[in-house]
């Protein structure tokens, strides 16, 4: 029963870990930095915004390949790595923004990551 359990609980994490790269992983215009956009579904375009919470994410990567799974999420995990230090090191106060949107036209803004503030 626990090998069973945990097989299927290994099957769900790679099918989630396979639908987040093709379905919701995009890249920022100019310095190529990956996030993990949204969709409302599968038809829809990428929104190209993430939550700071993502960023445990790439942490999530790098243990399921520590603990036998795909060596290639380990590469995705560096990439989403770099993104996350680049969420905090864009800003003045160097806190992470709740949400950042991510340029992704070339021809457009010349940052990688737009950051709108709310002055409540």
């Amino acid at each position: 029963c626990v090998c069973v359990c945990v097989c299927r609980f290994q099957e769900w994490y790679l099918r989630a870990v396979e639908a987040v790269q093709s379905q919701l992983v995009g890249h920022s215009f100019p310095s190529n930095l990956t996030f993990v956009g949204s969709r409302y579904s599968p038809a829809d375009p990428l929104m190209a915004t993430m939550e700071h919470l993502a960023c445990f994410f790439p942490g999530v990567l790098a243990l399921g390949m520590h603990h036998g799974l795909p060596q290639e999420h380990l590469a995705l995990a560096r990439e989403l790595g770099r993104t996350c230090y680049q969420m905090y090191a864009s800003t003045r106060t160097r806190l992470s923004p709740e949400s950042v949107q991510f340029n992704t036209a070339p021809g457009g803004d010349k940052r990688d990551i737009v950051v709108s503030y709310i002055v409540v």
